[in-house]
């Protein structure tokens, strides 16, 4: 069944989005405006909420140094715990 938008069924469907999934756009807007360091900082608070897809950003910003200085050990601990989760 379909629904269109503005329909209740549609509304309903919609959710807000999480405290990590805000973050994690934060984090992203801050790294196409080239501010690394705010990147981090925000992809830090997202990945320490537990969310698997922070934790996979953060190892991915520590993996190539984006924001901070790569750390590529850390970083395959991080992606570890993301397939954990």
């Amino acid at each position: 069944v379909l629904a269109c938008a503005g329909s209740p069924r549609r509304e309903a469907e919609e959710k807000p989005p999480t405290e990590s999934e805000r973050l994690m756009e934060e984090a992203f807007a801050a790294a196409e405006a080239n501010d690394a360091a705010r990147a981090f900082e925000l992809m830090q608070q997202a990945a320490d909420l537990g969310d698997p897809e922070a934790l996979n950003g953060l190892a991915s910003y520590l993996a190539s140094g984006v924001g901070t200085q790569a750390d590529p050990d850390r970083a395959l601990d991080l992606f570890e715990e993301a397939l954990r989760r």
